[in-house]
C-alpha cells in the first residue's frame, strides 16, 4: 500500500476514534450525574472534544 494512503487511513481512524473517545469521556458525567456541578477546564466541553479529536488524529498519523 502506498505511504500516502496509509497516512490518510491512520489520520481518519485517529479522527474517528478520538471523536468517539472525546465525546464519551467529556459527556458521560453530565448524562449520568446531571445535578452534580463538576469542574470543566477553560476550553469548555466542546473545546476539549475538539482538542482530543485532533490529538488522536495526530497520533494516528504518526503511527501510520
Amino acid at each position: 500500500m502506498e505511504p500516502l494512503i496509509c497516512r490518510r487511513i491512520g489520520f481518519v481512524l485517529g479522527l474517528v476514534l478520538g471523536l468517539a473517545y472525546g465525546t464519551v469521556s467529556n459527556l458521560i458525567n453530565r448524562i449520568y450525574m446531571p445535578d452534580i456541578p463538576l469542574y470543566v477546564p477553560p476550553p469548555g466541553v466542546s473545546g476539549l472534544i475538539v482538542m482530543t479529536t485532533l490529538l488522536f488524529a495526530l497520533q494516528g498519523l504518526l503511527a501510520a
